[in-house]
């Protein structure tokens, strides 16, 4: 008997909590309770990146806001590698856009219009004073009732006559995309579109009502710089659970099964109380422009939840800055008034230079700079500025040096401290006489340097000679060891580069052994090679690979912000030809990246990399071109 009435009170039980489930709204995948809603991005002032907002919820398995999650709980991850989250906090205080789609087809009418109404104005009333709220109705014919505006009271004034239509069709997809494109021309922020409907799209007669496709509405909600996440709300059991499901989960929104009318307030509350409790979160990106995906990791309550989204960093705009002359150097002789340019945000037409506001040259060709000799009247304090103009006569980046300007006069030397007589026979004696004693002087100079030279060159020839003919290295081993240089590499290196031109001073000479499999040239931070002050080298310009023993240059390339592919603007040579393919390299190729940039490779092994060819009477010297049968 015990357990007979045992049985009965669980049985019971059950049927009571299934009713009591079946009859609470619930979220469509309670498992996902990680969503990412959408990610928006700005430059950076003070260096080149981006900062990175990321809207997301996190909900527990009910679908209620979960508002207690710390950034040590978060890890993240940009395109595979992991970056640092900056700041994470809610978003209570912040003013959201709203754009509510509310059906009002015929299968809307009786019961369901009224928890409508009701369900709709006390989601308005509970809005915050900066929210700003739209209201679109929809069956066969799309009316915007209130256009994103503070006035609440106005907009449940507007709800409470709505009607549904006798007849008419659910325009769904027509709806959701115009509000997609309403809501995206607004500026950054927090958005969401809210639709609310108890069908499928589908016309009275049957067949599609909309002339758009639900492709169309997600692709225009979560590609490019739209990024609008669209939360739904199905009632009853004729809706299209599963297409709202998709719009939702792809753009970045909820779905939310409401089974009966009168969950409906039930719902809209929830859905308010998810948006109102939304993270944020901020890093800094230092990725290339174009498109990207960012994987979300929350640590919970030693549970890990991940949504992943995709998102687009945009060109950073025109930055200009001037790379030489330097603040406060002094400048007495030509000099070369270089800059460096980031960004592609717009183009250039051209790049106007000026000392003190005076133009002293215009520049339509990169790299931009111009050479200058200064004026004695501009001696002293100068300022130089460097100005990008658009295609629209706009200034899109200026920056500015101050330097010292001791211009000298060609004739009589400085201005300031002139010793030479400047009046009748005698200065002239003086200063011809001056000029001819300082060309016999150079003249003399000159012969002795040449002398000095040759005679060098000779001896280096004699020394040749006599190693590589007369008493060759008694193994191969030790003629491996030296490079064109004379210098002896390193037990693991593949080979190295020596700079022998650059816009930077600092890196002429320097010379660099390659020991990895995989070498990166360019002016970004992450390449093994770096060249900062050479503008004319792309951030990731070229690569040196290990392929099977031999060392193989190739451009490296990046996808465009319109998918293509772009490769260095400035090209790669190797001994003044264009580099199109991956090409092995030679003993004594020289590299040049872009316009200026010179390099000279050297071989580990030269005589496994194309010399062997060679005869002893065709090795080539160290400071010339010249072989031993032309010298």
């Amino acid at each position: 008997m015990m357990n007979k009435t045992l049985i009965k009170i669980t049985v019971i039980a059950l049927l009571f909590s299934m009713v009591m489930f079946s009859a609470w709204p619930v979220l469509a995948d309670a498992t996902n309770d990680l969503v990412i809603n959408y990610i928006e991005s700005q430059p950076l002032e003070e260096k080149l990146g981006y900062d990175v907002s990321v809207l997301f919820s996190f909900i527990d398995a009910s679908g209620n806001p979960i508002k207690d999650v710390e950034l040590e709980n978060l890890t993240l991850s940009e395109d595979g590698k992991g970056v640092s989250p900056v700041s994470l906090g809610l978003t209570t205080d912040q003013p959201i856009y709203i754009s509510l789609l509310l059906d009002t087809s015929g299968s809307m009418r009786g019961s369901k219009n009224t928890a409508l109404i009701t369900a709709s104005t006390e989601f308005v009333n509970r809005l915050n004073e900066k929210d700003r709220i739209s209201i679109t109705t929809f069956n066969n014919e799309i009316k915007n009732l209130i256009n994103f505006s503070t006035d609440h009271k106005a907009a449940t004034s507007l709800v409470s006559s709505i009607e549904a239509v006798p007849g008419t069709g659910t325009c769904l997809y027509d709806a959701a995309y115009e509000a997609v494109q309403n809501i995206a021309a607004l500026p950054m922020g927090r958005r969401a579109v809210i639709i609310l409907t108890d069908g499928k799209d589908e016309s009275p007669q049957g067949g599609a009502c909309s002339k758009l496709t639900i492709d169309d509405v997600i692709r225009l909600a979560s590609q490019g710089n739209t990024r609008v996440p669209i939360f739904s709300i199905g009632i009853g059991d004729s809706v299209d659970e599963a297409g709202l499901a998709r719009i939702a989960k792809l753009t970045g929104g909820i779905y939310s099964k409401t089974p009966t009318a009168d969950q409906l307030t039930t719902s809209f509350t929830r859905l308010l109380d998810l948006l109102q409790s939304q993270y944020i979160l901020h890093y800094t990106s230092v990725a290339a422009p174009g498109n990207h995906t960012l994987v979300v990791n929350v640590d919970y309550l030693k549970t890990l939840h991940t949504d992943s989204r995709e998102f687009m960093l945009f060109e950073l705009p025109i930055r200009l800055s001037i790379i030489s002359p330097v603040a406060g150097q002094k400048i007495d002789d030509k000099i070369l008034i270089a800059t460096s340019i980031t960004g592609k945000a717009e183009p250039i037409k051209q790049v106007n230079f000026l000392a003190n506001d005076t133009v002293l040259g215009i520049d339509e060709t990169t790299p931009y700079e111009l050479e200058w000799q200064p004026d004695a009247k501009l001696n002293g304090n100068v300022t130089i500025s460097v100005v990008a103009i658009g295609k629209n006569n706009n200034e899109l980046a200026k920056d500015e040096v101050q330097v010292i300007v001791a211009a000298t006069n060609a004739l009589t030397g400085s201005a300031e401290n002139n010793l030479i007589p400047t009046d009748g026979l005698w200065a002239n004696y003086y200063l011809y006489g001056g000029i001819l004693a300082a060309l016999l002087a150079v003249a003399v100079i000159v012969l002795i340097t040449l002398k000095s030279r040759k005679g060098k060159k000779e001896k280096q020839r004699d020394k040749l000679w006599h190693d590589m003919v007369v008493s060759p290295p008694s193994t191969k081993n030790q003629m491996n060891e030296m490079t064109m240089d004379g210098f002896v590499l390193s037990a693991n290196a593949l080979g190295a580069l020596t700079v022998l031109q650059s816009d930077d001073p600092a890196m002429i000479g320097q010379r660099f052994e390659i020991t990895e499999d995989a070498t990166r040239l360019g002016r970004a931070a992450d390449n093994e090679i770096l060249f900062p002050k050479d503008s004319p080298v792309s951030r990731h310009h070229a690569i040196i690979e290990n392929r099977n023993g031999q060392l193989t240059l190739s451009e490296m390339v990046s996808a465009g912000g319109d998918g293509s592919v772009k490769s260095p603007t400035f090209g790669t040579y190797i001994n003044d030809v264009r580099l199109t393919r991956p090409t092995v390299l030679q003993n004594g190729d020289q590299i040049k990246l872009g316009k200026r940039v010179l390099l000279r490779f050297e071989s580990s092994r030269p005589g496994m990399e194309g010399d062997d060819a060679k005869t002893q009477d065709q090795i080539t010297f160290k400071d010339t071109d010249k072989t031993m049968d032309s010298m």
